[in-house]
C-alpha cells in the first residue's frame, strides 16, 4: 500500500520553517506524485490519506489535536507533550541517592525559544526585564544555556523550586574530554544516524561539535524509548554511558543544518520511503 496524499499540520504562526528537516523531505515525496499538502492554523484542513503533526512548541494546543481526529492515519498524534517532565528518563529529584554529576535544562523543549517567538509585546518587555535581574529571582537558567555541576549537591536551592528547570543525570565526560552524541533520525521503520563529537560538554550541531559519518543503526534502548513515547517521525539525542544508552533529548520537529551539505540531503533521502511504513 502507498499513502498518495500528506497533510502536514502547522502552527498559525509558524507554518513550515525552511530550515526543518521536513521541508527539506516533501520534494522527495512531490516526486514521487504524492499530494502533500502544508496546513498553517485552525481552519479545517483537506482531506487526505494521512496528516503529520508539525507544530514546534513543547506542549502542542488541543485545537491542533482536533484536527488530526478526522484522518485515518494520524502521525505523531501521541507526541502533544514533550516536556522535559515527560519524555526525561534520567530525572533526578532533590532527595534521591544518585550522587554524580547532573546537568540542568529547561523544562520547556530548545530552552523553550519556540514558545519565546510567539510572545505577545507585553510579554517580550516582561523578558527582557527579567533577563536583567538576578537568574534566582526569575527562576531562569543563568545566560539562558544548560549547564553541568558536579553533583546535585551543586545544585543552588532555587533550581529545586523553579517550575520551568528540571536537572537530570549528566552521562557526557567533563574537563574538555571529548564527547559524542548520536543524533537518531527516523520515520516509520526507516532511520538514520549522524553523530557528533566535541570536546564540550554540552554539544551542538553546527556550533561546537564535529560531524562524524552517518551510521545506520542506534541501540535497542533506543527504539524501547521511541515506542514508549509514540513517535512516528523525529529525532532522539542519544549518548552511550557505562550503563547503556539513554535518550537525552527527543524532538518532533527536526531541523536540519543552517546550509544543507551532502549528509543532510542523504537522510532525507534515507527517511523519505519511510511514509508508507504507516500504509501498513
Amino acid at each position: 500500500m502507498r499513502i498518495r496524499s500528506l497533510v502536514v499540520l502547522t502552527h498559525a504562526r509558524q507554518g513550515l520553517p525552511p530550515g526543518s528537516l521536513l521541508s527539506h523531505i516533501l520534494p522527495y515525496w512531490r516526486a514521487e506524485g504524492r499530494t502533500i499538502t502544508v496546513h498553517q492554523g485552525l481552519r479545517p484542513p483537506p482531506r487526505a490519506d494521512a496528516c503529520l503533526l508539525h507544530v514546534d512548541l513543547t506542549r502542542v494546543p488541543d485545537d491542533y489535536l482536533a484536527l488530526m481526529e478526522d484522518f485515518p492515519i494520524r502521525l505523531n498524534e501521541r507526541t502533544a507533550d514533550i516536556s522535559r517532565r515527560r519524555v526525561s528518563g534520567n530525572l533526578v529529584a532533590r532527595d534521591d541517592a544518585y550522587d554524580g554529576p547532573v546537568i540542568v535544562k529547561t523544562n520547556l523543549n530548545y530552552y523553550g525559544r519556540p514558545e519565546a517567538y510567539l510572545r505577545s509585546r507585553t510579554e517580550v518587555a516582561a523578558a527582557w526585564l527579567a533577563e536583567r535581574l538576578p537568574a534566582r529571582w526569575t527562576r531562569r537558567l543563568p545566560g539562558g544555556q544548560y549547564f553541568v555541576l558536579p553533583d546535585k549537591a551543586a545544585v543552588p536551592p532555587w533550581i529545586w523550586r523553579a517550575p520551568g528547570l528540571v536537572v537530570e543525570r549528566f552521562f557526557g565526560a567533563r574537563g574538555g574530554v571529548r564527547n559524542r552524541v548520536e543524533l537518531w533520525y527516523f520515520l516509520g521503520k526507516r532511520g538514520v544516524v549522524s553523530p557528533i563529537a566535541g570536546n564540550s560538554e554540552v554539544l551542538r550541531s553546527g556550533h561546537n561539535a564535529e560531524d562524524l559519518p552517518l551510521e545506520e543503526t542506534v541501540t535497542e534502548a533506543a527504539h524501547a524509548r521511541r515506542a514508549a513515547l509514540g513517535f512516528d517521525y523525529g529525532k532522539f539525542d542519544v549518548i552511550e554511558a557505562s550503563d547503556g544508552a539513554h535518550v537525552i533529548d527527543a524532538n518532533r520537529t527536526p531541523y536540519g543544518e543552517d546550509v544543507m551539505f551532502p549528509d543532510d540531503y542523504e537522510i532525507c533521502r534515507r527517511l523519505a520511503p519511510g511514509l508508507d511504513d504507516f500504509a501498513e
